[in-house]
């Protein structure tokens, strides 16, 4: 089911980029300019696997919920660019030292590399002709681990901070399920700047219309 899920999202990322690239031809004023950024991560995997077995709520009401301190860190390089004034899209590439708790399996001693690359939509509810912006984003990734590789589907939601069409911080959220079997289910927290990468100019942003 979760495989035919994960194809199914391909398909529609897909289908939402291209019709969006298309429509493109039209004027977008507030569309956001090709974007490099670099982001701090974290990897929680207890909480996720918590998530999934006794649920959300009672997660929150046992305090279960992994320190900041407990969490695996990581690095992002990322590519961001706008289809639409309300829709971005993200390449990221994220490498962390972790100790992957694959499903079912006995856990190594030691930290290994996890890479992991992935594409997702981002949906803005402002566009970036404003400072701040929440965006919901959907997408799909694969990882690499001590020659095991999988699939994974992030969702989340995040922050947009605008400043001044130039830069970008980026505080964002996702719970990234697991497609392949070998695929953890995973919090992923991130923190990161993009900085603008083309010589357009639109202007600052406003708070207001």
């Amino acid at each position: 089911m979760q495989k035919e899920a994960f194809f199914g999202v391909v398909l529609c990322l897909l289908t939402y980029a291209g019709n969006a690239q298309s429509d493109s031809v039209c004027y977008y004023r507030y569309k956001k300019d090709p974007s490099i950024g670099i982001h701090f991560s974290l990897y929680d995997f207890n909480s996720a696997f918590l998530f999934q077995k006794i649920g959300f709520s009672q997660t929150l009401k046992g305090g279960s919920l992994t320190n900041i301190g407990d969490m695996q860190p990581g690095l992002a390089l990322s590519f961001v660019n706008g289809l639409t004034n309300h829709l971005d899209y993200m390449v990221r590439y994220t490498g962390s030292f972790v100790d992957y708790p694959f499903p079912n399996s006995p856990g190594y001693d030691d930290e290994y590399l996890l890479s992991a690359l992935d594409f997702s939509l981002q949906e803005k509810l402002l566009s970036d002709r404003y400072w701040v912006t929440p965006y919901l984003s959907a997408g799909v990734g694969a990882f690499s681990y001590k020659g095991n590789f999988g699939a994974y589907m992030p969702l989340g939601v995040g922050i947009q901070v605008n400043f001044f069409n130039e830069a970008f911080l980026f505080v964002h959220a996702q719970y990234q399920v697991g497609v392949s079997e070998n695929a953890a289910p995973t919090l992923y927290y991130s923190l990161g700047v993009a900085g603008n990468i083309s010589s357009g100019h639109k202007g600052p942003p406003v708070r207001f219309r």
